[in-house]
């Protein structure tokens, strides 16, 4: 019964619905119009003369996990930082519950997202406006994962808290790289 009230949609009734869904599902319209690519989880053919790992991007951070192998291929990291649903239960909701705010569960947050939970795993928490850059590894699996429709990101900005301490991405996201 759906698929034919589908098929007998013409084609301004089709683009009338897309806008529709795409006001009260954005993510999900998102990813269907604009799919995200598989990551692969072999070594890149070049990767930067930095990586040690070889799955880092240029345009990163310019840091290595120097792991063999390289931590975005385990399972811990597929767990907590590319599963959407984890990401938007326990991140997304969360963050948008503690500073009283309508999630948008746009592309950003979960990547920034991702960015934190990736930080907590690695350094623990490290307390408001401590920051340090994510391994470019890292960065661009979950980049390529939740990717900013423009293709322009903010890279790491130092943060306000004490002398060496930095956390990754801000709240804002990324820098033109």
């Amino acid at each position: 019964m759906l698929q034919e009230a589908i098929n007998n949609l013409t084609g301004e009734q089709a683009k009338e619905l897309l806008r529709q869904l795409s006001t009260n599902m954005p993510r999900d319209v998102h990813s269907v119009l604009l799919p995200t690519p598989d990551y692969t989880n072999q070594p890149q053919e070049n990767p930067p003369p930095f990586c040690s790992c070889g799955h880092c991007v240029e345009g990163a951070t310019g840091i290595c996990c120097q792991r063999t192998p390289c931590i975005t291929t385990t399972a811990t990291f597929n767990d907590i930082c590319q599963k959407t649903n984890v990401i938007e239960v326990c991140g997304v909701s969360n963050y948008c519950d503690q500073f009283h705010d309508v999630p948008t569960y746009v592309p950003k947050d979960y990547r920034n997202q991702a960015y934190r939970f990736f930080t907590l795993w690695q350094h623990g928490r490290l307390g408001r406006g401590n920051r340090v850059p994510l391994p470019a590894c890292a960065m661009g699996k979950i980049r390529w994962k939740f990717p900013q429709p423009d293709g322009i990101y903010r890279n790491f900005q130092p943060g306000d808290g004490p002398a060496g301490v930095h956390v990754s991405e801000d709240d804002e996201d990324d820098e033109v790289v």
